[in-house]
């Protein structure tokens, strides 16, 4: 399977994810905790399928600030926004068990939500310019 390939099938994996994430403000009975999750999920498979297009072996973690060192390492210059990102990763662990954390308010999923759509725009566009590069 050539890379451009394998790193659309994360980027499909990336936005069912962030779909799922989308349905705070429709469903009233799901947890800003578990939204949150999902936003997570979403932004590690999008990195995840830029360290495919790079040729970068997908390391088996939630990290997300590991995930972005290792795509900065690579050469690829992401943009300062991401930066906020790197916290998502306590989504993936701490939020997803009741009571190790302070409960995620709306704000705070709103702005994950908005950090993780402009992300994973980003990340296809890259991905997709990358891969037509690709012999």
């Amino acid at each position: 399977m050539q890379k451009l390939d394998e790193a659309e099938i994360w980027l499909v994996r990336a936005r069912s994810s962030l779909a799922k994430a989308s349905l705070g403000g429709e469903k009233d009975k799901i947890l800003y905790e578990d939204l949150c999750y999902d936003i997570q999920q979403s932004v590690e498979k999008g990195l995840k399928a830029l360290c495919i297009i790079k040729g970068i072996k997908v390391p088996r973690t939630h990290d997300i600030s590991y995930l972005m060192d290792r795509i900065e390492a690579s050469g690829i210059e992401l943009p300062l926004y991401f930066d906020s990102a790197r916290s998502f990763t306590m989504y993936a662990v701490e939020t997803r068990y009741p009571g190790f954390y302070d409960p995620v308010e709306k704000p705070e999923y709103e702005k994950a939500l908005t950090i993780a759509f402009r992300l994973i725009n980003w990340i296809e566009k890259k991905v997709k310019a990358i891969g037509k590069k690709e012999p």
